[in-house]
């Protein structure tokens, strides 16, 4: 059967069916705008074309202000079938009752669009938007638009019809029960993202049932079960395969499989097998594929292929992590395991939107929960969407606000955890014995481990047994001094420098030599500054005082030290012959002391503060309560005017 026979017998069976839908059918076949010199059609009474009896005939022409059609030797009629025509260099309309025929002209340039009409160039108006124009390039797909033309194409005003873009034209596609069709949505009208492929059904509605892989797709963009289709779907004559096979999520995000991928990765985990890297969640020997299944076992195999490859069964041990792990069993609609205990995993719930509350109808998801399978996101719904995505940039920690129960732990107002997005793309609680000081911007959630510009958002997090609690440091609560990054992983900012209510950056260490002034040609710092020579192994604080009496950070020196503040340090106003106190902890947090202690004692020549609930203990070279040793005393300055706080500065004695 020929080209022309094809479309003129799918048109015969679409003209059968002309009232039984609000959406009509019509093909433009580029064949059928060839109009030949011999054939002249007119009008007189009725249509009379007895001139074209050529096939190159066969095609469309403006006659008696009518779009007529030539489909036949010497037969001829009016086409009463709804869509755009361009004939020759002109353009005309069927409107939708088939009996409004208009010449639209050669269309003039225009940068506005309406959504359902043309614009120059023969282009259709998907939405409002110019970018989302279909082009008149004949890619015979199908697309989703919404028309605001007045009704013209589908009778109602502001309606979401489907068109099929061919050769000089665009039809309107009748949708027919039970049917379901293959559709772009340029304009994410109805799917997940722009450009997204989607299934409707002749409701112009998303077919959530279309979830899965290996679909077949006709010639005229159906989709079907396998089975169904080897009955009912359009291929070509002696064609033994469908033209197309698409994996689809819930009707949504569907891609074209280009090759039978089936039974790619079906290893299941056991003690025995060797499965590739990953975490498979497994319940009666088989993967489970649905969240509503409930809670498997959940494996997690190395896949080294060594001899030390294996597969553990981490529920057992109650060793599940806890959080979203990336499924290595996924078919494509269940990419994460979610486990909310050692021994709790399912399938997660993967989400269309991220609202303020969950709705299993709109399949929107709330606070902590995942949405977007063409992009993987963390819902942080604040006042409107807020979200994470899943991807190499964000990788690392990111704080995140306990706004909702999430991985068994529950809600608590004005706390955050920690999360890390792994290589794997695993998302998963940061462990307990992670502790410390975080840093993030002030406009997202990630961990901030290089060097800041601007003063961030401040995290103390705490041992919560199953995972790290968050609490933001804020106002007169944020330290001066130095704390340790505990969230630099990789990154070249160790420290975070805070200035009290001014705030905090995480910062880099450059230094590598204490001296009296600064010389950045030589990487060489002073007072109060941090610095690593290249044989160090830890960090010091530079502290000069006629020599320099830097202080290594490791636990063996956690105590006090005195630091000359004749300069601004830390935020602290500098004065001339005075000192601040600061301590090292046994993490090598570095802060300013901020208490009245009226006399502190040094050895002569020294910045280490001798404690007297200690002193009197103390033994070796370093004593200070030593037969002969003449401590030196600093004296709390509270009786100078201009101090901004008496609190934090010290003199030393006179001799």
């Amino acid at each position: 059967m020929n080209v022309y026979k094809n479309m003129k017998f799918l048109y015969d069976i679409i003209s059968k069916r002309l009232n039984k839908s609000i959406v009509i059918l019509l093909f433009l076949g580029s064949q059928w705008t060839t109009v030949s010199a011999e054939c002249t059609p007119s009008y007189n009474a009725n249509y009379e074309c007895s001139s074209c009896t050529d096939e190159s005939d066969m095609g469309f022409y403006f006659v008696n202000s009518k779009v007529i059609e030539v489909y036949g030797s010497g037969t001829c009629r009016e086409v009463t079938t709804p869509g755009y025509y361009k004939i020759g260099d002109n353009y005309y309309s069927v409107n939708s009752n088939g009996d409004t025929h208009n010449s639209l002209g050669q269309l003039t340039d225009t940068n506005d669009c309406t959504a359902g009409a043309l614009i120059e160039g023969g282009a259709l108006c998907v939405d409002t938007d110019t970018d989302h124009a279909i082009s008149m390039d004949g890619d015979q797909k199908l697309y989703l638009i919404v028309d605001t033309s007045g009704g013209l194409l589908s009778g109602t005003n502001d309606k979401k019809i489907v068109v099929k873009s061919i050769k000089n034209g665009f039809s309107v596609v009748t949708l027919q029960n039970p049917k379901k069709y293959l559709v772009n949505d340029v304009a994410q009208l109805l799917g997940s993202k722009e450009n997204d492929i989607i299934v409707v059904d002749d409701n112009v509605a998303i077919d959530d049932g279309i979830d899965g892989s290996d679909y077949c797709v006709d010639n005229n963009w159906n989709v079907f079960e396998r089975k169904d289709g080897l009955c009912n779907a359009v291929v070509d004559e002696d064609d033994e395969d469908c033209p197309y096979y698409y994996t689809c999520n819930k009707g949504k995000a569907c891609e074209e499989n280009n090759a039978n991928e089936k039974c790619v990765n079906e290893c299941i985990p056991t003690v025995a097998t060797k499965c590739s890297e990953g975490y498979y969640l497994i319940k009666g020997g088989a993967y489970v594929k649905e969240s509503t299944v409930g809670d498997g076992v959940l494996w997690h195999c190395s896949g080294t292929g060594d001899d030390d490859d294996e597969c553990v069964d981490k529920s057992t041990g109650s060793s599940a992590p806890l959080g979203y792990l990336t499924n290595a069993g996924d078919s494509g609609s269940e990419p994460y395991i979610e486990c909310t205990s050692s021994t709790t995993c399912k399938i997660a719930t993967i989400g269309d939107t991220c609202e303020a509350t969950a709705n299993t109808v709109t399949k929107a998801v709330s606070y902590g929960s995942l949405y977007d399978l063409s992009a993987i996101k963390i819902c942080l719904y604040d006042d409107t969407e807020k979200s994470l995505e899943i991807k190499d940039e964000n990788k690392g920690i990111h704080v995140i606000e306990k706004k909702a129960a999430l991985f068994g732990i529950e809600a608590e107002d004005q706390k955050s955890i920690a999360i890390e997005i792994d290589d794997s793309k695993n998302i998963l609680l940061m462990a307990h014995d992670t502790i410390g000081y975080y840093i993030t911007s002030t406009t997202g959630t990630a961990a901030e481990n290089t060097s800041m510009d601007a003063v961030g958002v401040l995290f103390n997090c705490e041992d919560a047994s199953t995972h790290l609690k968050c609490t933001s440091v804020t106002n007169n609560a944020i330290p001066n001094g130095y704390l340790v990054n505990t969230g630099v992983g990789t990154g070249n900012a160790p420290y975070i420098s805070c200035e009290g209510t001014t705030g905090c950056k995480a910062i880099s260490v450059a230094g590598k030599i204490c001296a009296e002034s600064v010389d950045a040609s030589s990487n060489t710092i002073t007072t109060g500054a941090l610095f690593k020579g290249d044989s160090d192994e830890n960090y010091s604080l530079c502290i000069y005082d006629g020599t320099a009496q830097a202080v290594e950070i490791k636990s063996d020196n956690k105590g006090n030290y005195f630091v000359s503040i004749s300069s601004s340090l830390f935020g602290i106003t500098g004065k001339d012959d005075h000192y601040i106190v600061v301590n090292i902890d046994e993490k090598g947090n570095i802060t300013v002391v901020k208490d009245s202690v009226r006399y502190r004692y040094t050895l002569n020549g020294e910045v280490a503060i001798h404690s007297r609930s200690s002193a009197k203990d103390e033994t070796g070279n370093g004593e200070i309560c030593h037969t002969g040793v003449t401590p030196y005393e600093y004296i709390l300055d509270q009786w100078s005017t201009d101090l901004a706080s008496t609190q934090y500065y010290y003199v030393k004695e006179e001799n």
